[in-house]
C-alpha cells in the first residue's frame, strides 16, 4: 500500500485558481458546478467531502485519496488516475469515459447507477465494493482482484476481463459475456448465478 511521501497541508479548495495541486489536505469542502481541465493533482487527500455536478476533463490523478467523500453527477473525461484510492465513499451518476486507471484500491465504497466508457483500469483492487446498475461500455479490466463484491443488476457490454480474480464476489442480474471472463478466475458459485440470470439451468 503506497503512502504520501509528505506532510500535507489542510487548505480550502475554494483557496485556488490554479488547480495543479499538489501536498495538500482538503476537508468537508463543497465542490461543485465546476469544470477542470488541463491541470495536475499529485499527492492530494478528499476527506469528507462531497462532489456535485463537477466534470474533471483531461486531470492527471496520482496518488489521491478520497475518504468518505461523495461524488454525485461528476464527469472524468480522458483523465489520467494513477495511484488513487477510494475509501469508505459513494459515486452515483458518475462517469468514467476513455480513461486510463492504473494501481486504483477502492474499499467499501458504493458505485451505483454510474457509467464506464472505454476505459482501462488495470493493476487495482476493489475490496468489498457494492457496484448496482452501473453499466460497462466496452472497457479493459487487466489484473484486478475483485474482493468480495457485489454486482447487482450492473451491464457489462464489450467488456473483456483479462487476468481477473472474481471468484470471491456475487453476481445478481447482472448482463455480461462469459466470452469476455475468459482467463479470469471464477468460482463454480460465479457461474451458477450469471447461467442462472441468462435462463440456463445447471444440473449435476
Amino acid at each position: 500500500m503506497w503512502e504520501f511521501r509528505h506532510n500535507l497541508t489542510v487548505e480550502k479548495f475554494t483557496d485556488y485558481e490554479d488547480l495543479t495541486l499538489s501536498g495538500i489536505t482538503f476537508i468537508k469542502e463543497e465542490i461543485g458546478e465546476l469544470e477542470i481541465r488541463f491541470e495536475n493533482f499529485n499527492e492530494i487527500k478528499f476527506e469528507n467531502c462531497h462532489f456535485n455536478k463537477t466534470i474533471f476533463n483531461n486531470v492527471f490523478f496520482s496518488k489521491i485519496k478520497f475518504i468518505n467523500c461523495e461524488l454525485n453527477n461528476v464527469v472524468f473525461t480522458e483523465c489520467n488516475f494513477n495511484y488513487v484510492n477510494f475509501e469508505n465513499s459513494k459515486l452515483t451518476d458518475t462517469s468514467f469515459i476513455a480513461s486510463k486507471l492504473e494501481n486504483i484500491y477502492i474499499l467499501e465504497t458504493l458505485i451505483q447507477y454510474s457509467k464506464f466508457s472505454t476505459c482501462e483500469i488495470g493493476n487495482s483492487k476493489y475490496d468489498d465494493v457494492k457496484l448496482t446498475e452501473n453499466i460497462h461500455y466496452k472497457n479493459k479490466y487487466n489484473n484486478i482482484e475483485f474482493y468480495k463484491c457485489e454486482f447487482n443488476k450492473d451491464q457489462f457490454q464489450d467488456t473483456r476481463f483479462k487476468k481477473c480474480d472474481l471468484k470471491t464476489s456475487h453476481f445478481k442480474e447482472v448482463e455480461i459475456s462469459l466470452d469476455d471472463l475468459i482467463t479470469s478466475t471464477l468460482s463454480i458459485l460465479n457461474i451458477i448465478e450469471i447461467t442462472t440470470d441468462k435462463g440456463i439451468i445447471l444440473e449435476e
